[in-house]
């Protein structure tokens, strides 16, 4: 089964913008990863979405900024905490 171009488009926009060092990026792929390593074809947004959720929120539990400058809290980093 051929992936839909929007999906293609849509990943590419998140690992090509943005900074290098972002944590969301690093969690988006681990969330992707286990998904392969489960044998998951298709996966609903609302699964990815748990689980990237679950694994950036144990990633800031050990300080791991999401910014290089780690004074500094990411739009994404404060909700996730706020949450």
């Amino acid at each position: 089964m051929l992936t839909p171009p929007e999906t293609v488009d849509s990943f590419r926009a998140i690992i090509e913008r943005g900074k290098n060092t972002s944590t969301y990026k690093m969690a988006l792929a681990i969330a992707i990863a286990r998904m392969v390593e489960g044998n998951k074809r298709h996966v609903s947004r609302r699964e990815l979405a748990g689980l990237f959720f679950e694994i950036y929120l144990d990633r800031l539990e050990v300080d791991m900024p999401q910014l290089s400058d780690p004074t500094r809290q990411h739009d994404l980093s404060r909700g996730c905490v706020q949450h």
